[in-house]
């Protein structure tokens, strides 16, 4: 990976940066409201936008394949992958505490709704990445930190898929297998947990292990290309994903996920070169670049948006997305030049220097 001032850039899948860029947008959308003034289209959309998690993981397994196909041991990954995720999503733990604990802004909705606690236990799961076990608490401080520990747990065990997918009959056993975990942890909500064990399996990890696995089989088709029909399923891919946010279908996560598999599996400058250059425009790639920064921190510049600046300055709609997605990439690129950037230099220094030299 090379990069500039602000811009990752990863060569002919600089793409991917820009489907961050749109991931991260589609939540403040959906947290901000920002298309309830344009009907039921615009409806769908808000709606919609709630899956842009579903592209993060796609996109995480893509990366998780990526990063652990160039370490030479499965510790070199690890510090990168979690030198990548770990410093930033402190930051912002630490820093949704504080407003909470100080009133600057209003405690998320599950808090309450679940019985969860403002406490060290709250805390410390949070800091291990085990908040997925308690759902109480799994998204209690920031808003949307549920996913992140969901990332962690496929960080540590989705390259024990990656070694064993070496045919088409492995794959498909791997995908067994993890339908069988998704309907254990499933039978076991349903019995143990309590209350609202819907919760519990929307933010526990084997929820969502279908995506991380669908970014590997897309780093993997990658590989293999050049592809007979690759153009036909990256169009494919383009109808899927604009059926599922305009139209809101029954099954928008499956269309934004499948979607998302196809636009990494297939995109290219031969497949699509007009879609493979408006993917590319540098705008896009800055706002991939601190995606993750946009996604972590945007939900507390809503809470203190409607805590101190909206009784005197009411906005709603494409306005109040405006400004809270605004306010969101200063702050942003700030966290990413100070904090992200840094670590992730300092992530790829210490598995270079360590966990390299310990392969040789």
């Amino acid at each position: 990976m090379s990069a500039g001032p602000l811009v990752r850039r990863y060569g002919d899948t600089d793409f991917v940066t820009s489907l961050r860029a749109i991931a991260a947008l589609l939540v403040v959308v959906t947290h901000t409201s920002a298309f309830s003034g344009f009907g039921q289209i615009g409806a769908n959309i808000d709606a919609g936008g709630f899956f842009g998690v579903r592209v993060f993981f796609v996109i995480s397994g893509f990366s998780i394949a990526t990063t652990y196909a160039s370490a030479p041991n499965y510790a070199h990954y690890l510090t990168r992958r979690m030198f990548r995720i770990g410093p930033l999503y402190y930051f912002f733990l630490t820093l949704g505490l504080v407003l909470l604990l100080t009133g600057s802004i209003t405690p998320v909705k599950w808090l309450g709704l679940l019985g969860g606690e403002l406490d060290i236990y709250n805390y410390v799961m949070h800091l291990a990445f085990l908040s997925f076990l308690d759902h109480s608490i799994a998204n209690s401080i920031i808003g949307v930190e549920w996913t992140i520990p969901v990332e962690v747990f496929w960080y540590l065990f989705l390259p024990l898929f990656i070694v064993r997918m070496t045919n088409l009959r492995s794959t498909a056993l791997l995908v067994i297998l993890l339908v069988g975990l998704d309907y254990a942890a499933r039978l076991y909500a349903g019995i143990f947990v309590r209350p609202s064990p819907y919760f519990f399996i929307d933010w526990f990890p084997t929820s969502y292990g279908y995506y991380f696995l669908a970014g590997v089989v897309a780093y993997k088709l990658r590989e293999m290309a050049p592809w007979k029909y690759g153009r036909l399923m990256v169009w494919v891919g383009v109808v899927v994903f604009m059926e599922g946010m305009l139209l809101n279908a029954p099954n928008v996560a499956l269309t934004t996920g499948t979607a998302t598999f196809l636009l990494i599996g297939f995109l290219s400058r031969e497949t699509a070169p007009f879609l493979y250059r408006a993917l590319n425009v540098r705008p896009l790639l800055f706002l991939g670049t601190v995606s993750y920064s946009i996604y972590l921190s945007h939900f507390l510049i809503v809470g203190l948006f409607d805590r101190f600046i909206a009784e005197s300055w009411p906005l709603e709609g494409f306005g109040l997305f405006a400004v809270v997605a605004t306010l969101t990439i200063g702050f942003s690129t700030l966290t990413y030049v100070l904090i992200e950037r840094p670590t992730n230099a300092l992530g790829r220094k210490v598995a270079d220097n360590y966990f390299a030299a310990r392969a040789e």
